[in-house]
């Protein structure tokens, strides 16, 4: 995998926090990569639709590491045929190595590599078809006891 945008996290910095990840050298090549699950623990899926700063089809990874728990999110995969199904089937366990999704392109995915989209420009569905915005995005956020929440930080400084 090839990180292609890093966004930053913490104070007076955007929201979007996590990593964006490609495998090979574009992104038309990384649609449909195999995204398998780095740890045990149970995930659940959800859909947020493809409008606007929306994750679209995604899952989350809630595991334990030394006492504390953590959650992994795995964004803007394809959305299968099934997917209502596993939207409904609510919490699962998964296991290192299980199969989570495949990386995909649904959610609010924006052309960062220029080209015939603009960087600011929302990829439609029809759109979509030349694979633009195909990318994992991939974050780890750790549960904070104070405030009852989840926070996000750097997924690759994680050790695992």
């Amino acid at each position: 995998m090839q990180v292609i945008r890093q966004g930053p996290v913490g104070k007076d910095k955007p929201k979007q926090g996590g990593v964006d990840l490609i495998n090979g050298n574009t992104r038309h090549d990384s649609y449909g990569t195999p995204l398998v699950s780095l740890v045990n623990g149970t995930i659940q899926y959800f859909d947020s639709g493809d409008k606007q700063n929306s994750y679209g089809f995604y899952a989350k990874i809630k595991f334990e590491k030394d006492g504390v728990a953590y959650e992994m999110i795995y964004a803007h995969m394809v959305r299968p045929s099934n997917s209502v199904e596993l939207i409904n089937q609510g919490i699962k366990q998964i296991k290192a190595g299980e199969v989570v999704g495949s990386m995909g392109n649904t959610g609010d995915c924006r052309s960062r590599v220029g080209g015939k989209y603009a960087s600011s420009q929302f990829i439609n569905e029809e759109e979509r078809k030349d694979k633009w915005g195909t990318h994992l995005h991939w974050e780890i956020r750790k549960y904070n006891t104070d405030t009852k929440a989840y926070d996000q930080f750097d997924p690759m400084t994680f050790k695992f």
